[in-house]
């Protein structure tokens, strides 16, 4: 089985759903591309356009998706399986939690495609894939809660993997040790995670350890965490000092 298989949403059955649909709801919000009859279609712009743009469409899908908005059904299976592949990146790296991972995943992200507050500030899939992996570990972790499940910030973040070292690795690496030690906590990970997530949203990857502190991340990542942009940096900056005292030590 493989999350794909556990939604029941088949890419033919999107593609009908594209060309039926998408013509209204691009005349009804200009903001959508005009030019799109099948999903594979839809992909391929939402990685070639601006940020902002792809999370423009993403909102406007979130909207129509919302049960207590439009209620589309349609505009749902069309944004779940925009997100699949990141919700299968999710159902690997958790596979040693559930043999049934696949489908507890499917069934966050069809929650998240129906419900995720599309009015918030922060990027539509950023919060998305946040909240389906926050939820399904909360729902798979023993009493104690999921302390003891530290996630891979470089393979979330990243949408494509591969065998090669990166800053991404080493980073993914101390973040693993801080855990471990008590220097950095289950927040301070999920939080770091938001924050790489969205600064490989925001800038190029050669700007990117500028842009951790930077406006454009904290404001995408503070609706996230309940929090204040002001306090997002804050916080950022002293998991980069611990970070930074471990790599030296």
């Amino acid at each position: 089985m493989s999350v794909q298989d556990a939604l029941g949403i088949s890419p033919d059955a999107v593609d009908r759903i594209i060309r039926d649909r998408w013509p209204a709801w691009a005349a009804a919000h200009p903001k959508l591309p005009s030019q799109v009859d099948s999903c594979a279609q839809l992909h391929r712009w939402i990685r070639s356009s601006a940020s902002c743009d792809a999370d423009d469409v993403l909102r406007i899908m979130a909207m129509r998706a919302h049960i207590d908005d439009y209620d589309d059904r349609d505009a749902a299976a069309v944004l779940a399986f925009v997100m699949l592949p990141a919700a299968a990146l999710i159902a690997h790296k958790l596979r040693s939690m559930d043999r049934e991972i696949d489908a507890h995943v499917a069934a966050h992200l069809w929650i998240q495609a129906r419900t995720t507050p599309w009015r918030s500030r922060g990027r539509i899939a950023i919060g998305l894939r946040w909240r389906v992996w926050r939820y399904v570990v909360q729902e798979l972790s023993p009493p104690e809660g999921i302390d003891g499940v530290v996630p891979d910030i470089a393979s979330l973040v990243r949408p494509q993997s591969d065998d090669q070292r990166c800053p991404d690795d080493e980073i993914s690496d101390l973040v693993t040790v801080a855990r471990r030690s008590g220097d950095l906590t289950n927040d301070d990970i999920l939080l770091l995670m938001a924050v790489l997530d969205a600064s490989s949203a925001a800038v190029p990857d050669k700007a990117r350890g500028a842009a951790l502190l930077g406006d454009r991340v904290s404001d995408a990542v503070a609706p996230l965490h309940g929090t204040s942009p002001r306090s997002v940096r804050r916080r950022t900056r002293s998991c980069i000092e611990t970070l930074r005292r471990l790599a030296s030590a």
